[in-house]
């Protein structure tokens, strides 16, 4: 890859509505409510870079493209049933379709997110936190049956035994026992917080095997036949990491690529992971051979960057530290202080977002600086090689409340209350 030039296309959103702010550059205005990217109209902007940092010299956009407008509805009465607890759907159940199936399509589509709020009187605070509801989707002959089943985790049978929410998760602390004595209660905030297996985000395939994934150590491996739960695999015991996104990505020949986060005593690391394709080896099963192909060390070691996700091109894997901070001094003492893991995560747009661009074949961090103005983003839409350049698509916003607005609290009102909520949607891009 030429180190001169980078390509960034992105769908943008800003918070209030106002003028969209690419590097700190005007691109156009539109209201709140916005959809990702509008593929009629595509945003290109070409970054020159120097090799100490990025500059915008140009945008590229015709008349056309800066008279896009997105809805604004307002006055929505509610969206709280799209976000609260349902039953699963253990036997498939034909669905209603509109239009038409063409009947060589056949095949199961997958899915996976929160579908559990609450168990007895507690109630979790975040979107993030619900239960793993794993979702089917078979298609053969024209029809479609739908199915759902309830990952059987560590974590949900735990809570289910008690009727009460026993391990914490990303924005709920789970609290004491009650029917501890008050020391007992006291002490047990100095345990070691259990880390949660309720893989909620994503199906992820390693050497053929299905897991579904969140973004803490854990996996859980699963039929994808049956929505049957299998047995949990922990990234700890093959590679030197304390966890790993969601969101992997795969050459044409099964080769799988990652990033996960360790902690030690000096701090913390960024890790670029590879899995290796299946073979036909007797003891080439779940992540045997998986290895950290490079680490990056974050601007601030005891303030890593909070990242969902991450591009791959063919040679290149580009991954993107943005100002979205977690504090690893407030993560440790969170229990202690009862508090949730959310609470240690902070916006901190003075600092600006690093580009680290690392040849996938070496495992060497291209040299020089590439950096931006503040943005957030959670997903990477695509990422490929153009003419010696890398090409990004994005999903980006130059707001950091995000992770906020998907507390239950915001998503569970309105009229006129959600309308004040939804402003901070503009470009979250939000989804797991």
């Amino acid at each position: 890859m030429a180190a001169g030039l980078l390509m960034l296309r992105a769908g943008l959103g800003r918070s209030h509505g106002g003028g969209v702010v690419l590097l700190n550059k005007i691109v156009f205005t539109r209201p709140a409510v916005c959809v990702a990217t509008d593929k009629r109209y595509p945003l290109t902007c070409k970054i020159h870079t120097s090799p100490r940092s990025l500059v915008v010299p140009s945008l590229l956009l015709t008349q056309k493209q800066q008279q896009v407008s997105f809805s604004n509805r307002k006055g929505l009465e509610c969206i709280s049933p799209f976000f609260c607890s349902v039953e699963e759907t253990s036997q498939a159940i034909p669905t209603k379709i509109e239009g038409h199936i063409p009947t060589w399509l056949k095949g199961k589509l997958l899915r996976v997110g929160p579908g559990k709020f609450e168990f007895g009187k507690d109630k979790y605070n975040h979107w993030f936190d619900g239960m793993s509801l794993m979702h089917q989707f078979d298609i053969d002959d024209g029809v479609v049956k739908y199915s759902s089943k309830f990952l059987r985790s560590d974590s949900y049978m735990t809570n289910s035994r008690n009727n009460r929410i026993m391990v914490s998760e990303f924005g709920t602390l789970a609290m004491p026992d009650p029917c501890k004595s008050i020391f007992e209660r006291f002490m047990s905030r100095f345990e070691v917080p259990k880390m949660t297996d309720n893989c909620n985000v994503n199906y992820v395939v390693y050497k053929g095997d299905y897991y579904v994934s969140t973004e803490t150590n854990l996996m859980r491996k699963v039929d994808p036949e049956t929505l049957e739960t299998k047995e949990k695999v922990d990234w700890t015991k093959y590679i030197a990491v304390n966890g790993a996104t969601a969101h992997p990505h795969y050459d044409p020949d099964g080769t799988a690529y990652n990033m996960g986060n360790s902690y030690g005593k000096h701090g913390s690391n960024y890790n670029i992971i590879c899995v290796p394709p299946q073979t036909s080896g007797p003891d080439d099963s779940s992540l045997q051979g998986a290895k950290v192909l490079c680490s990056i060390e974050p601007e601030d070691k005891m303030k890593p960057s909070y990242y969902h996700s991450f591009g791959m091109s063919e040679n290149y894997v580009i991954f993107i530290e943005q100002p979205l901070k977690m504090n690893l001094w407030k993560f440790i003492t969170a229990k202690v202080l009862g508090k949730s893991f959310l609470e240690a995560i902070s916006w901190e747009p003075e600092h600006s977002t690093r580009f680290h661009v690392v040849n996938k074949l070496t495992g060497q961090v291209l040299p020089g600086q590439y950096c931006s103005e503040p943005l957030l983003f959670f997903h990477q839409i695509n990422a490929f090689e153009d003419q010696g350049c890398i090409v990004l698509d994005l999903c980006c916003q130059d707001d950091g409340g995000a992770l906020d607005v998907y507390r239950l609290k915001n998503l569970h009102k309105a009229g006129e209350a959600l309308d004040q909520v939804k402003p901070m949607f503009g470009g979250s891009c939000g989804g797991q």
